[in-house]
């Protein structure tokens, strides 16, 4: 059973990698990778229909892992300008599924 407040839905999670563990070790540190790489640019991005492509990629990825969170909150800046406030939301969303990853032992 997953704890709802849990930044990676670990049950959405074994039924994507098929309980693989190998794969799920491989996409959770693509998604550090990713999400890291993601936040920056998007950060940095200001034109708005780059940064909304760079949102819904990040919202895909989160999806795929179950970074709820995540992508809820890419998937809702995706379609408005995002404030300063929003911005260190999704960051602190991402920081905590890579917490989380980091703690199931995917080194990134």
């Amino acid at each position: 059973m997953n704890d709802a407040a849990d930044p990676i839905d670990l049950v959405h999670l074994e039924r994507q990698t098929m309980g693989d563990a190998a794969l799920r070790a491989e996409v959770l540190a693509m998604f550090v990778a990713q999400a890291g790489a993601l936040c920056g640019e998007i950060a940095a991005e200001a034109d708005r229909c780059a940064r909304a492509d760079l949102l819904h990629r990040l919202n895909g990825s989160a999806r795929a892992i179950g970074a709820w969170q995540v992508a809820e909150l890419a998937g809702r800046l995706e379609r408005a300008d995002p404030t300063p406030q929003d911005a260190g939301a999704l960051r602190q969303a991402v920081d905590a599924a890579t917490r989380r990853i980091a703690s199931l032992g995917v080194a990134s």
